[in-house]
C-alpha cells in the first residue's frame, strides 16, 4: 500500500524531471531561434527596401541624358585637368580684358581629415591665380567664373597697385589697373 501511494509522487517527480531536463532547454532554444528569425526577417525587409530604392535610383540615373552627364562631369570631374582649368581661367580673363600673370596649383589636405581613401568623397585642389586689369574687368571676371561650369570656390581675394604684379616704369593712360590675387579651390570626385 505504501508503494501505491508513492508511485504517483514518483511519476510526478519523474515528469517534472523530464520537463526541467529536456523540455525547458528545448523551449529556451526555440525562443532564441525565434528571436534570431525575427531579426533576420527584419533584416530581409530592410534589404528588400534597399533593393527597391536602388532600382528606383538606378532608373533615375538611367533617365539622365548624355548631355546632362557631360555637364555633371564638367561641374565635378573625376579628376581635375589642370591644363583645361588654367585654359578656362585664361579664357575668362581674356574675355574680361585681364592679363593672367601667374598660376600655382597644389593638393589641399586640410579638409580631408584622417578618413581612409574609400571614405573620401572628393578631392580638393588649391589654385592661386594672379591677374592684372581694371576693377570693372575683375568684377566681370568673377561674375563669369561664378557662372563657369567647373565647381570653384573663391577662398581669398587680394589686390594692390598694378606695380605690385607688373614691374613697369610707365603709367599707361586710361583706367587705373590693379594687380589681383585669387585663391581658388577646384573639386573632383576622385580620391588620391
Amino acid at each position: 500500500m505504501f508503494i501505491r501511494r508513492i508511485i504517483p509522487f514518483v511519476l510526478i517527480a519523474a515528469a517534472a524531471g523530464v520537463v526541467f531536463t529536456n523540455i525547458l532547454p528545448a523551449y529556451e532554444e526555440t525562443k532564441i531561434i525565434e528571436e534570431e528569425l525575427a531579426e533576420l526577417d527584419s533584416a530581409l525587409a530592410v534589404a528588400k527596401r534597399a533593393d527597391e530604392l536602388a532600382k528606383k535610383h538606378r532608373a533615375d540615373i538611367d533617365r539622365i541624358s548624355e548631355k546632362e552627364r557631360e555637364t555633371l562631369a564638367t561641374i565635378v570631374p573625376d579628376k581635375i585637368d589642370m591644363v583645361a582649368l588654367v585654359n578656362d581661367i585664361q579664357g575668362i580673363a581674356i574675355r574680361n580684358a585681364m592679363v593672367l600673370r601667374k598660376v600655382e596649383a597644389r593638393d589641399r589636405d586640410d579638409d580631408r581629415g584622417d578618413a581612409p581613401p574609400e571614405q573620401q568623397r572628393y578631392r580638393a585642389q588649391t589654385v592661386k591665380v594672379e591677374l592684372a586689369g581694371t576693377y570693372e574687368s575683375f568684377l566681370g571676371f568673377l561674375e563669369e567664373a561664378e557662372r563657369s561650369l567647373q565647381l570653384l570656390d573663391v577662398e581669398a581675394v587680394s589686390f594692390g597697385s598694378r606695380s605690385s604684379v607688373i614691374e613697369e616704369e610707365e603709367e599707361s593712360p586710361g583706367p587705373k589697373e590693379y594687380g589681383f590675387s585669387l585663391k581658388l579651390t577646384a573639386y573632383s570626385l576622385g580620391a588620391r
